[in-house]
């Protein structure tokens, strides 16, 4: 029983995610089986889904990805986390909608003149 309460606890996932995950899977893995990928999924916020993206490979084995498929995966992640970086003219508002940060120009440069 105490086991049990452990893994919910720290081990069960929850599809609660703060940073973009790009989850590649084959379809035929003997291993860990496909549906724990659909399952994940399912698991995902409606607010949150953009930040989660499912590659199926149609394919037998344990990651049995050929290198040209991990380079792709890859680079989905890494436009993922691209398209959540902040623009730096952006305003940030706090919980109350009152901006807590805005563009600020540094003067830097002015002062070596």
């Amino acid at each position: 029983k105490e086991a049990t309460k452990n893994i919910k606890k720290y081990y069960e996932t929850k599809g609660i995610l703060k940073k973009p995950l790009v989850k590649s899977h084959t379809t035929s893995d003997p291993i860990s089986l496909f549906w724990n990928m659909t399952s994940y999924q399912d698991k995902v916020p409606p607010g949150k889904s953009s930040l989660f993206e499912a590659i199926p490979v149609q394919r037998y084995g344990h990651c049995t990805f050929t290198e040209a498929e991990a380079i792709a995966i890859f680079t989905q992640l890494l436009q993922k986390v691209d398209a959540q970086k902040q623009h730096p003219l952006a305003k940030v508002k706090g919980s109350g909608g009152k901006i807590i940060r805005s563009v600020r120009v540094e003067q830097k440069f002015a002062s070596a003149r």
